[in-house]
């Protein structure tokens, strides 16, 4: 469903700031 692919890129999106504030 659209609904599971917009969370899934929700999660990717907040993994990603979270490793970048991370790294930083």
């Amino acid at each position: 469903s659209r609904y599971a692919k917009r969370a899934v890129i929700y999660r990717c999106q907040i993994l990603l700031v979270a490793t970048l504030d991370w790294l930083s």
